[in-house]
């Protein structure tokens, strides 16, 4: 591991088929879930993270944005690089749809979906239905809020910087 350090997704799946087979079929069954329920709208640069704290991502997703899926948690954060909470909270004043509240989330502010049952990978092949499920959906109802909304997004991104 010294010699040759783990720095690109690739390398890092690539470590964990040879290293912990579990964790490759516990992902390839979130991914088979995954085809079934939302096919083709996430994606993830790591294809076998370790943990359930990770970023998947949509195709045509912006720049600004990042999901912040925290299923050790319970919790799925639509976070906007580099803008505040308040101009966030402001912003989203004016839509009677929001899907979670707003919070404060570092330099950036997010839009959090919370209350979701936590979970990690060791919980086992049974919680993919129904934990792993309701934090996917809650990713995929935040990212189809953000591209019902993207203009007024774009717009609020535009104008901070």
């Amino acid at each position: 591991m010294r010699a040759l350090p783990i720095r690109t997704p690739a390398a890092r799946d690539a470590h964990v088929i040879e290293t912990a087979p579990y964790i490759r079929e516990w992902w390839d069954k979130v991914y088979s879930m995954l085809e079934r329920e939302y096919p083709g709208f996430f994606y993830h640069e790591t294809r076998y993270p370790r943990s359930v704290y990770f970023a998947p991502k949509t195709p045509g997703q912006a720049g600004y944005l990042r999901v912040d899926f925290k299923g050790h948690k319970g919790e799925v954060d639509l976070a906007f690089k580099n803008i505040s909470a308040a101009a966030l909270t402001e912003q989203v004043a004016t839509m009677g749809d929001l899907p979670g509240h707003v919070i404060a989330n570092g330099k950036s502010a997010a839009i959090q979906i919370a209350g979701l049952e936590p979970f990690v990978i060791s919980d086992g092949f049974d919680i993919i239905e129904t934990k792993v499920r309701a934090a996917y959906q809650a990713a995929h109802t935040l990212l189809t809020f953000w591209e019902k909304n993207r203009a007024t997004f774009d717009q609020l991104v535009s104008s901070a910087q």
